[in-house]
């Protein structure tokens, strides 16, 4: 991440690959802007899709981590 200054001389927080900013002159990936990756980021996210089996499978992994903190808080509550 870094702060980029676009033509009009507007510094804005980026991405920028890694190569251009080693002075990787052969790199095009131009800076791209924060805001643009999150809502890239976000339109991504509305494709995926969790299945009825995966969706179990996390919520029993959920449910036994609460279990597990919830045993450990009681024990320590006991000890004092």
């Amino acid at each position: 991440m870094t702060n980029a200054k676009n033509k009009q001389g507007k510094i804005s927080p980026s991405f920028v690959c890694a190569g251009r900013r080693r002075g990787n002159a052969d790199r095009t990936r131009q800076a791209m802007l924060i805001e643009e990756v999150e809502h890239l980021i976000e339109q991504d996210y509305q494709h995926i899709q969790v299945s009825p089996v995966m969706r179990q499978s996390i919520a029993g992994r959920l449910h036994a981590e609460f279990d597990r903190l919830m045993a450990t808080e009681t024990a320590e509550l006991g000890h004092t």
